[in-house]
């Protein structure tokens, strides 16, 4: 406990005498003076002596023939002081195979902030699983830390994601612009046609038909069920896993954290899944930027799911997906953006033209392109379609949305071009302008710079910026216009509330 006076700053450290070679969980709460007066409860994990995991092949350690590499990496940090860090020794052999890595044999590299990277070749590595054994070794002491690694069979229909968060289907790598929820094979046609290449569907309509058509367009399914039971996973990989058409599996806790369903809980679930099917992801979705880190390892995918409401702007979309983004590590972030609103829970809510708190075009364009921005590789929207609730008729797009639907289109138009820019490019967020409303993010692919810059409000702004290289011209995608400097680098342009603008730099 620490006492901190109005205004005050200070350094709280904690000593504890926890055995260093077990993570656990740490609990911060600011409170005032009554101690029922709390003004902040954060719960963060706080990781053992070695940090590690495999970073490289990134879909559950495993060699898969369709995605490219054959490199084993494992990354992490020495979680210590800096002299317990420099005092600390690391090795990783791979058992059973011979292989080996140390800082002396150039395999392990070590960083001045305790950052460790080890890679072994696993080129020659046979179908069977193994352990990586990452050693840490201190005077009177040692850690060591098993992360298990594979190389597996092919199969009928494979799907997984690598180290810079693309998602490979049978082989080609996708960007995902998914859509909650297809009931019937028929609803894959339309949603094709707007440009979607993948789908969320409940486990009972995901029969073999809309699997099998779904493989006809090329789009993935992703089946949702709301099991914990392994057993029940295990039939649904038996009944679906051969088809081309399945992409992965939804976890059936929406944001575990807001249902109380326990980390460990939702972890050994996701240990089961991954064990009944080897060749698909699970994804999760969470909700709550506090509790994301105690859920990174539920899935193979982690979902963020975002929906601003009236009043707000749409950095509520920005700091969900930056605290999924911090807290997964390797793992790939989803965006889920809100498109139904709460129109479907009421019929009072469906008087009027529209519902409040749905997302206008505008305002749908620049959630999706923020998503991007901070960090986000896929992206999947709510809803296709919500059945009836109580007295409601539903909810479908294309009827209740058709403004949505068509902004929809044009947006997976554009994101089908701009997917790579998205998936392969080197990412760099740069410093908000006009007061923190334009956000701004530059991707650079195949020496090619990019730049998007969105409007996080309702609010016109009128903002010059200098691009990081000195350019002749921006090429305003999508828009038929260019911008020349005001001076050596700087370019100035008008956004409209929610507006977003796309920028090749020349």
């Amino acid at each position: 406990r620490t006492e901190l006076g109005a205004g005050d700053e200070g350094l709280l450290r904690l000593n504890y005498g926890f055995d260093y070679r077990e993570e656990f969980n740490l609990q911060v709460i600011v409170a005032g003076e009554d101690q029922s007066e709390v003004f902040e409860c954060t719960q963060m994990r706080v990781a053992s002596l070695l940090d590690v995991a495999v970073q490289e092949p990134a879909f559950r350690g495993s060699l898969l023939s369709t995605v490219p590499g054959n490199d084993i990496v494992i990354a992490g940090r020495v979680n210590a002081t800096e002299e317990l860090q420099q005092a600390t020794t690391v090795s990783v052999e791979l058992l059973g195979t011979g292989l080996t890595a140390s800082v002396e044999s150039g395999g392990v590299t070590r960083g001045d902030d305790g950052s460790l990277t080890a890679t072994l070749s696993g080129a020659e590595m046979l179908t069977g699983k193994y352990k990586a054994r990452v050693r840490g070794q201190l005077k009177g002491g040692e850690h060591t830390v098993d992360l298990p690694v594979a190389r597996i069979p092919a199969g009928s229909s494979e799907v997984a994601t690598d180290a810079h968060g693309r998602l490979w289907m049978q082989g080609t790598p996708v960007f995902p612009r998914g859509i909650f929820a297809a009931t019937e094979p028929e609803d894959l046609t339309p949603i094709a046609a707007a440009g979607f290449n993948c789908a969320v569907a409940p486990y009972r309509r995901a029969s073999s038909a809309m699997l099998k058509r779904a493989g006809e367009l090329n789009i993935g399914v992703v089946v949702w069920a709301n099991s914990l039971n392994p057993e029940f996973w295990g039939k649904q990989e038996a009944r679906l896993g051969g088809f081309q058409g399945l992409l992965g599996w939804y976890h059936p806790v929406e944001d575990p954290g807001f249902k109380k369903v326990p980390p460990d809980i939702a972890n050994a679930f996701y240990q089961e899944v991954a064990d009944a099917s080897p060749y698909h992801p699970l994804i999760t979705c969470l909700r709550c930027p506090s509790m994301v880190s105690q859920y990174r390892a539920s899935g193979d995918v982690l979902a963020a799911w975002t929906s601003p409401r009236p009043g707000t702007d749409d950095r509520v979309v920005t700091s969900m997906i930056d605290a999924t983004v911090e807290a997964a590590g390797s793992r790939p972030v989803w965006a889920i953006i809100d498109l139904s609103g709460l129109s479907w829970y009421s019929p009072a809510d469906q008087q009027g033209d529209s519902d409040p708190a749905r997302p206008s075009p505008r305002r749908l364009r620049a959630m999706t392109y923020l998503a991007l921005m901070h960090g986000a590789k896929g992206l999947l929207y709510y809803a296709f379609y919500v059945p009836r609730y109580r007295s409601t008729p539903g909810f479908l797009i294309q009827r209740d949305a058709p403004d949505l639907w068509e902004e929809l289109t044009k947006l997976n138009t554009e994101l089908k071009w701009l997917g790579p820019v998205v998936t392969e490019g080197r990412r760099t967020l740069l410093e908000p302008l006009a007061g923190g409303i334009i956000h701004l993010a530059q991707f650079e692919v195949a020496g090619a710079n990019y730049l998007i810059a969105a409007n996080v409000s309702d609010r016109m702004a009128m903002t010059s910026f200098t691009v990081p290289e000195r350019a002749e011209k921006l090429v305003v995608l999508f828009e038929n216009r260019e911008l020349v400097p005001a001076g050596p680098g700087t370019f100035a342009d008008s956004f409209a509330p929610h507006a977003v603008h796309i920028y090749l730099v020349q």
